[in-house]
């Protein structure tokens, strides 16, 4: 099935569901049920419950993702992010002689940023099994890490690196490489 028939299949089978015409139609014809029906050639489409039928609306028949498009995508807040974990009764001072390992590993003129530097960093000294990562976390929302982690990483700037941060694990340098969902998305590319 083309992108575009299979965009009018979704549209026609959308508009049919109540959900749909209820949102988007004018208040004199919500309520009013299925006032379109779907063309035969979609009826493998037009069989979907309405919210696998939003998501097919995202404008699949160009390619494009709603999230893409400034849409309902960008209200789902999540995060990527790289850490260092130092643990022990010295973790704090650990922690710190590692922010300056790293800030002393910037190179710019070799090429050698900041992440450069935290991966290397990362590799050599995190207690995390993360460290074969260069400590990359990968992508997650907030409350799949613990409260004091998520307090960094969802409300300070992008592109720093923060710490020493105490959790019950010991204390952590954290790199936030990207954040969606926010209004206010900070960028920086210092140390703070």
């Amino acid at each position: 099935m083309s992108r575009t028939l299979r965009f009018v299949c979704l549209l026609a089978a959308a508009a049919a569901s109540e959900a749909w015409s209820s949102s988007f139609l004018a208040p004199s014809l919500r309520g009013q049920g299925s006032f379109i029906s779907s063309p035969p050639f979609c009826s493998n489409v037009a069989q979907r419950p309405p919210s696998t039928l939003t998501l097919g609306l995202s404008m699949e028949f160009l390619g494009f993702k709603l999230s893409s498009l400034g849409g309902i995508g960008d209200m789902i807040q999540k995060a990527e992010a790289s850490h260092i974990l130092v643990k022990g009764p010295q973790s704090l001072e650990g922690c710190n002689d590692l922010k300056e390992l790293v800030v002393a590993s910037i190179d710019y003129p070799a090429g050698r940023g900041l992440e450069d530097a935290f991966k290397g960093v990362a590799e050599k000294y995190s207690s995390c099994p993360s460290a074969s990562k260069g400590g990359y976390l990968g992508s997650f929302k907030p409350g799949q890490m613990v409260s004091e982690f998520d307090e960094v990483v969802f409300t300070r700037a992008v592109g720093t690196l923060h710490g020493p941060i105490k959790t019950q694990f010991g204390h952590h340098l954290i790199l936030i490489h990207s954040r969606q969902g926010d209004p206010e998305v900070k960028k920086s590319g210092g140390c703070g």
